[in-house]
C-alpha cells in the first residue's frame, strides 16, 4: 500500500468518527469512543477531547500511521536516518515500528528521535 492509500483511508476514517467533540456519554456507558477496556474517567475524557480539539484533521491522520524502522535506519550515517526523524518530529507520524537492530541500539535511537532539535513547532 503506498503512503498515499494510507494517508487518504486514514483521512475517511477521521472523516466518519469526526463527532468526537463533546462528551454525550458516561465512558461506562456504551459509548464507541471509549471502550470499556480503557479505565478512564470524566478528567480523562475531558483531557482527550481537548487534545483532540487542538489537532487538524492532517495531525489526526499522522497519529495514524506507524513507519517501519530496520537496523540501517538507525545511523545517523543512513540516508534514511534524519527523514526518519523528520516524519517523527515535524510531520508527527503516531509512531515507530522497530524491525531490527539490538534493544540498546533501539533504545538509543529513540532517545536520539525524542532528543532531536524540533524545526519548528
Amino acid at each position: 500500500m503506498s503512503i498515499i492509500t494510507a494517508i487518504v483511508l486514514a483521512i475517511v476514517f477521521v472523516s466518519s468518527s469526526s463527532n468526537i467533540s463533546g462528551i454525550n456519554n458516561h465512558p461506562n456507558q456504551n459509548d464507541p469512543r471509549y471502550p470499556k477496556v480503557f479505565n478512564i474517567d470524566e478528567k480523562d475524557i475531558a483531557w482527550i477531547e481537548s487534545l483532540l480539539d487542538t489537532m487538524s484533521l492532517r495531525d489526526k491522520c499522522a497519529q495514524m500511521i506507524m513507519l517501519p524502522v530496520y537496523r540501517n535506519y538507525m545511523y545517523s550515517t543512513s540516508p534514511y536516518y534524519k527523514s526518519t526523524i523528520s516524519y517523527v518530529r515535524d510531520k508527527k507520524v503516531g509512531g515507530l515500528i522497530m524491525f531490527q537492530g539490538e534493544l540498546q541500539q533501539q533504545i538509543e535511537f529513540i532517545s536520539k528521535v525524542r532528543n532531536y532539535p524540533i524545526s519548528h513547532c
